[in-house]
């Protein structure tokens, strides 16, 4: 199967596969077609969480294509990941001097900054460039998203209550207020704003997954919830996260033959998202298949640990090996 299709599909495993003896063995003259193979394959390692080789795989496309100033971009972004938080601010830093007023590089050098626990630092570098780009809709949302990092979600609605009135056609902005509200537990007033999104652009896809699986969170509406989540995942029929919604909502639905399919791609696509890792646990849990089960909620627990009960998590997995260790 060719790589743009695997890549497309998101079937980083396969496409890893795929792309590593290429890699393996670049061709002379041609080094920035493999500085391109490498680029691919960072990304993927990135999304299996192979941090370290996503850092080798960009370090050595930007060896191999000095002059294209994005590989390290993208080194920066996997150094990120990897916690190597010094060379992320080093290699940040040095692009900025190029390019100061670029907002995705400013964001870069914000979180190597909080990476490095000086969070304040991250937030001045962010505001500073924010209030010189007035006009930036992104450069206000980098304030908000890095704010969101931290979990100080109020301070990331303030930013965007007022980039909304500064940005009033920018449904991306609005999308994110959203958001933030939910992550507020203020549930009425995100549906109003997600609800003033869908009006502005019905196939907003983010908006339609996030509020779908914002009604099967709250336990109601669970057919107009599938509704929702099946429009966002008929446009983006690979999309993992879309996938774990759709999944969720079936399984709350207890139409497990309908919610496993779509669980199970998901935590193929997303083995570091400890809450489809976690849902993908759930379902097999339901299933009677506990040996599986426990080893989802495992990667559940070493996975990204974003929007998890740790606790709840141990305790299943506890009386998972119990019931396995009667048999």
């Amino acid at each position: 199967m060719p790589s743009q299709v695997l890549e497309a599909r998101r079937e980083w495993p396969a496409l890893i596969e795929a792309l590593e003896p290429v890699a393996a063995k670049p061709v002379r003259g041609r080094e920035s077609d493999t500085a391109l193979i490498l680029t691919h394959l960072g990304f993927a390692y990135l999304e299996v969480g192979r941090e370290a080789d996503a850092v080798s795989a960009f370090e050595r496309a930007s060896t191999l294509d000095p002059a294209d100033g994005a590989i390290r971009v993208y080194l920066a972004q996997a150094l990120l990941a990897a916690n190597q938080y010094d060379r992320a601010l080093e290699v940040t830093r040095t692009e900025r001097k190029a390019d100061p007023a670029d907002s995705r590089l400013a964001r870069l050098e914000a979180d190597a900054l909080r990476g490095l626990g000086r969070f304040d630092d991250g937030a001045t570098v962010l505001r500073t460039l924010a209030a010189a780009s007035p006009a930036d809709a992104s450069a206000a949302q980098n304030v908000a998203e890095y704010y969101a990092a931290a979990n100080r979600y109020a301070d990331a609605a303030g930013v965007l209550k007022d980039a909304v009135t500064r940005f009033p056609d920018d449904v991306g902005v609005l999308f994110q207020y959203g958001a933030m509200l939910e992550r507020q537990s203020l549930y009425a007033d995100a549906e109003r704003v997600f609800r003033q999104v869908l009006a502005r652009n019905a196939n907003h896809g983010p908006t339609l997954n996030y509020l779908g699986y914002t009604l099967v969170e709250r336990g109601g509406r669970l057919d107009e919830a599938v509704a929702l989540i099946q429009r966002a995942v008929a446009l983006d029929p690979h999309n993992g996260a879309y996938l774990d919604s759709l999944g969720w909502a079936y399984f709350k639905m207890n139409q497990l033959d309908l919610a496993e399919p779509n669980l199970r791609a998901a935590a193929g696509q997303l083995p570091r998202d400890s809450v489809v890792q976690d849902h993908w646990g759930d379902l097999l849990a339901k299933r009677g298949r506990l040996a599986e089960a426990v080893e989802a909620w495992r990667r559940a627990l070493s996975g990204d640990g974003e929007q998890i009960e740790r606790a709840k998590i141990e305790r299943k997995i506890s009386d998972a090996l119990n019931k396995l260790g009667k048999r």
